[in-house]
């Protein structure tokens, strides 16, 4: 402490990263709060003081941004007299404004007053007037007050630390031991056993790891340090990250995501840090498959080991717990990357817009599942089941099963195969009222899709994908940055939404099948061929065989919905290259002549 009762600054407490600081110095300097590009609003000059109405009609996420007043953490962070007096000056206008008859709408948002509060915090470090005491006073009780505290997860925790902040500022131990309790619930509660963020969104996922770091390094300054059993899930969390990272070494965006790379060397050494350095440092995760009892199922087919990282294949299917805090409506979705490219992708999220646009991302429409074409209310608290699932080396099945409708069950079996060839296979069921559903598949904007007649293309830079639909539909088509109703949209990060190629296949019925098989080719696609039979026998109840340029492949769809590619001594890999070739073509033209190819009912 300062011989006039203020702590000194330069403290671990304020230690803040700043991200593009030397930038933001320069226009606050110049007498103006420096406004986020993505919000495509001009900066705010605050030389004549400030309108804190300005942005009462914007997102919620413009008006949250305005009134936490980080804005200033450059200028705090500053040995510079001349920025803690501009710094004082904006702050003290935020004070004068908003403390009585507040002038924002937002003013006394609970996330927006925690960071707040950390700012005024620290600029007491700094100078040491009664209006910014009295302002610290009533920051702490508006906290402090169980009825303004919103409980276990990131803005709980935010709260906490912004109480933290004003009682080690102000020597209030009473507010330091209601920040430290609450903080020891909500860290015990927000994340699992496993590792997992309860907040169902990769970005929350990251930034509750980091401020858990923030929490604990905090506390234990202020001299009650938080007790060490409660970080024990807090260190499992790099894995999920690592497994959640693509090989491109970007997030992929489930749940409220945009691929924020502030922070990252958290993650340092670590199997995240691997992950995201895309092998350059850390090291990787024992496994190429994980499965999360959170609803997360990631695989891929290597770290980098054996080819460049960039270049392996890697997927996600969710399932678990109904959607809450940040996740969305996504269950059963599949996300695939392969060939340096993202393939299939997760709907996303462009910012808390309270528009049809942010209503329609977080919708099972905006993902790649089935659901229902109609009004009929979607059951966003129901649970999917991982029902069971199969883990070979070249290939994976994973069997999804919820009731997502009223008296409609919905099942999803996926297999995946890594080699010889790419290989997705999908089959969904649906059962329940008499209804039309889709089947929605969203690709990455870099894709142009076409219909090549007896199937599907989907053409990249880099690659290209034949979906070929192996069961009746009533309609598809494809649909780009469609408004009514919402289709075809991804959202890339923060305002940032763009029409992206998707795949709607439609069937009418109180019981609906889908069966799509998706090949990934290089930028020239082989010739496909699939041949498929309906069979009972040994619980089989459909073979297919799919021909891809000279490699042949059997795979039997079982009564209870697995899938599994036949071993050796059955349809498994041929080459034609081989001395074998007759022989391969003698059996080809059996099945040939034994399966009809009229598309099955």
């Amino acid at each position: 402490m300062s011989t006039n009762g203020v702590p000194s600054p330069g403290q671990r407490m304020f230690n803040w990263k700043c991200r593009g600081r030397r930038a933001q110095m320069e226009v606050l300097r110049s007498g103006k709060i420096p406004v986020p590009p993505s919000f495509g609003l001009p900066d705010i000059d605050y030389s004549h003081g400030i309108d804190w109405a300005i942005f009462n009609e914007a997102p919620p996420s413009v008006r949250w941004w305005l009134n936490n007043l980080k804005c200033t953490r450059p200028l705090l962070m500053s040995s510079n007299p001349s920025d803690i007096e501009r710094a004082s000056k904006i702050i003290r206008s935020w004070v004068d404004a908003n403390s009585v008859d507040p002038q924002s709408d937002f003013a006394w948002d609970g996330h927006a007053t925690a960071f707040r509060s950390e700012q005024i915090a620290c600029l007491k470090t700094h100078i040491n007037e009664e209006w910014l005491d009295r302002s610290i006073i009533q920051h702490a009780e508006f906290l402090s007050d169980p009825q303004n505290y919103q409980g276990n997860w990131n803005h709980g925790l935010d709260q906490n630390i912004g109480l933290l902040s004003l009682g080690h500022v102000f020597n209030n131990r009473e507010w330091i031991d209601v920040a430290r309790e609450r903080s020891i619930a909500a860290i015990s509660n927000m994340v699992d056993l496993e590792g997992v963020s309860i907040e169902q969104a990769v970005s929350y996922h990251f930034y509750n790891y980091v401020r858990f770091q923030d929490a604990e390094a905090m506390f234990a300054e202020c001299g009650a340090p938080l007790p060490q059993d409660i970080f024990e899930q807090v260190d499992r969390m790099t894995t999920f990250v690592a497994h959640v990272t693509m090989p491109n070494g970007k997030w992929n965006l489930l749940g409220d995501t945009i691929d924020d790379h502030a922070e990252r060397d958290r993650l340092a050494n670590t199997d995240a840090g691997y992950s995201l350095s895309q092998g350059r440092e850390g090291k990787p995760p024992v496994d190429r498959f994980a499965v999360y009892q959170a609803g997360y199922v990631f695989g891929r087919s290597g770290w980098g080991e054996t080819r460049p990282f960039e270049d392996e294949s890697y997927y996600s299917l969710r399932f678990g717990p109904g959607r809450v805090i940040h996740g969305h409506n996504d269950h059963t979705s599949l996300t695939y990357f392969a060939r340096a490219e993202k393939i299939l992708i997760d709907g996303g999220f462009h910012g808390y817009t309270g528009d049809a646009f942010r209503d329609h991302l977080r919708s099972p429409a905006a993902h790649n599942v089935v659901y229902a074409a109609d009004t009929s209310r979607f059951l966003w608290r129901a649970e999917t089941a991982l029902r069971t699932h199969r883990i070979e080396r070249d290939w994976q099945n994973y069997v999804l099963a919820d009731e997502p409708y009223a008296r409609t069950k919905r099942v999803r079996s996926v297999l995946l195969l890594q080699h010889p060839i790419e290989i997705i296979l999908v089959l969904d069921r649906v059962r329940g009222p008499k209804r039309r559903y889709e089947q929605a598949w969203h690709f990455d904007e870099i894709f142009d899709l076409k219909d090549a007649g007896t199937h599907i293309q989907a053409t990249s830079p880099k690659s290209q994908v034949t979906i070929h639909q192996l069961w009746t539909y009533d309609s598809i088509e494809i649909v780009k940055g469609r408004n009514a109703p919402p289709q075809g949209w991804g959202g890339y990060g923060s305002f940032d939404i763009r029409p992206i190629p998707t795949l709607v296949t439609s069937r009418a019925g109180a019981v609906s099948t889908f069966l799509t098989a998706m090949v990934v080719h290089p930028t020239h696609a082989e010739n496909v061929e699939i041949l498929q039979k309906p069979i009972k026998k040994k619980g089989v109840s459909r073979h297919l065989l799919l021909k891809v340029g000279g490699i042949s492949v059997g795979i039997s769809l079982m009564d209870d919905d697995t899938m599994r590619v036949e071993s050796p001594d059955h349809v498994t890999v041929v080459h034609t290259g081989l001395p074998a070739l007759s022989i391969v073509k003698r059996f080809f033209k059996r099945w040939s002549s034994l399966w009809a190819r009229k598309t099955p009912t």
